[in-house]
């Protein structure tokens, strides 16, 4: 298998002058020529580094192929990258325009180290306008370069504007500043936490883990939230995760969001859930967990070229890409496999019902002949208290509920106008059970390739998908023997793959990424 290598010397001991003195004649020689080539391919990859986009980088490309470089000696160039300079911006450097941000470097940087990169969502975006980017607070540290994106009602955080942006913001910073490609964090609060969910399913080889806070992934369900194509559950699984609710909060408390945290934990995300009881909506809680998610953070770095890929997609054009593997074409799915576990299909728990319509606290409704009726609730009544529980939040409700012995004497405080009613009896809830149905709706045709890799050998199962490109890596492959691949049992391709230089510089000009580079392609049709 190949591997990788340090620079290297051999050294020479020579016993006779003679060869020695012919030795260093033919050195003498062959020098001039050896300097201008090598100056060629010095001046070249100097153009390609000194690149601030992708497309400069393509166009820089060309030079480089034009120098005469080696396909090794370009491979080696790539993964030792650019030498980075002391002489870049340092503190707090925010940027305006179309779409502002802050970024925040270590006062003490230094070319010579590879910084991890916190990208960070923040709270709030229905305001009309940009604002100051914000949420990080005393989550800020001074080992790490933080990327801090603004988001607003017309650049929400679900939206392909943002996605590109996020891109350009993190790949300029790459160009700047020596960062460890295989430690960056995306991490939100509020609208950032429910943000990072919809990132990760819609573009996650960028991030190594993720980290939603006081947010909740059903929000991109809501028609409202004008989320901008498909969302696929089942992208989650190539990430990790560290969530944190509160049980207080009275948009997302922890009672509606576990469902959902407990059916992705069960069906293969990687997930460390960290409910805060007595929180409402917000971050006081910080102090107490940082030191388990820096834990985390370094126990979870990228596997920039792992061996098991899944991805589902409906718009191969814009989300047709994850690490190595590339959706090229949706196609028909009547005849593809039907043993794909999709997270999008959720069974809610079973819920009782008591009869109650509150918002917030106060009764809305009350179903006729339930058991709150049949306590003597009616609607207008503020709840205050269940036997000996005062109530606080719609949470404090719903814990009460569910802990609630069925059958049980039950004893409710309410306050009626200007007085507080005692409303008493048993507690006889109906429990309902609801059926599996989609968590988000695709009203367009989609395609899912599960993917794992064995040495040269690609064993892939679709569904929907007509063609797809693999990237292959001289870090995974071996260049010298076949490399198979294998489509829904069949085999697609078997053969040897030259490694080519042009796949190479093209790759490492569009990612910017020292540790993910690509030396060929195959493109598989799917029988």
């Amino acid at each position: 298998m190949p591997h990788r290598t340090g620079a290297g010397a051999l050294f020479f001991t020579f016993r006779h002058t003679a060869l020695a003195a012919l030795v260093v004649g033919a050195a003498m020689v062959a020098t001039p020529v050896a300097i201008e080539s090598q100056a060629k391919v010095d001046t070249a990859f100097a153009r390609f580094w000194s690149a601030q986009t992708p497309k400069k980088a393509e166009e820089a490309v060309a030079g480089v192929l034009a120098s005469g470089v080696t396909y090794g000696d370009a491979l080696a160039r790539l993964r030792a990258g650019k030498t980075y300079s002391r002489a870049v911006p340092t503190g707090i450097i925010q940027t305006v325009g179309a779409f502002p941000h802050t970024i925040v470097v270590p006062e003490d940087y230094s070319p010579h180290k590879q910084y991890q990169v916190r990208v960070h969502l923040h709270g709030g975006i229905s305001f009309a306008q940009p604002v100051a980017a914000r949420g990080l607070d005393e989550m800020a540290d001074d080992e790490q370069i933080y990327v801090l994106p603004a988001g607003w009602r017309d650049a929400m955080w679900w939206t392909e504007k943002q996605v590109t942006n996020l891109r350009t913001i993190l790949d300029r910073v790459k160009r700047d500043y020596n960062v460890n490609e295989n430690m960056v964090v995306l991490s939100g609060v509020s609208d950032g936490g429910t943000g990072s969910y919809f990132m990760a399913m819609r573009d996650p080889t960028p991030y190594s883990s993720v980290m939603p806070m006081i947010g909740f992934v059903v929000v991109l369900r809501n028609p409202n939230a004008k989320v901008e194509g498909e969302v696929f559950p089942s992208n989650l699984r190539n990430r990790s995760f560290f969530v944190v609710n509160d049980g207080r909060d009275p948009l997302y408390p922890t009672a509606m969001v576990e469902p959902y945290i407990v059916h992705f934990a069960e069906r293969g995300v990687d997930l460390t859930y960290r409910p805060q009881p007595d929180a409402e909506h917000d971050t006081s809680w910080w102090p107490s967990v940082k030191d388990d998610f820096e834990s985390f953070v370094q126990a979870h770095p990228r596997d920039p070229l792992p061996d098991r890929l899944t991805w589902e997609t409906s718009d191969p054009k814009r989300a047709g890409r994850l690490h190595w593997l590339i959706v090229n074409e949706l196609g028909p799915m009547a005849s593809d496999p039907e043993s794909m576990d999709d997270l999008n299909m959720f069974t809610p728990p079973p819920q009782i019902e008591t009869g109650l319509r509150v918002d917030n606290l106060t009764v809305a409704r009350v179903v006729p002949d339930s058991n709150a009726e049949h306590l003597g609730f009616l609607a207008g009544d503020i709840i205050l208290r269940m036997d000996d529980r005062d109530l606080k939040t719609p949470d404090d409700l719903l814990s009460a509920l569910k802990t609630h012995a069925i059958g049980a004497p039950v004893r409710w405080v309410v306050s009626r106008g200007e007085d507080e009613l005692e409303l008493a009896g048993t507690f006889a809830p109906v429990e309902v059970r609801f059926p599996t149905a989609p968590l988000f709706a695709r009203p367009r045709p989609w395609g899912r390739i599960d993917l794992t890799r064995t040495g040269n050998r690609i064993e892939t199962v679709s569904r929907g998908v007509k063609s797809f490109t693999l990237l292959l890596s001289p870090d995974d492959f071996d260049f010298t023997q076949p490399v198979t691949v294998v489509t829904n049992g069949q085999v697609a391709f078997e053969q040897r793959v030259t490694p080519d230089l042009a796949t190479l510089m093209r790759w490492a000009a569009r990612d910017n990424d020292r540790t993910m580079l690509f030396g060929a392609e195959v493109r598989i049709q799917v029988r």
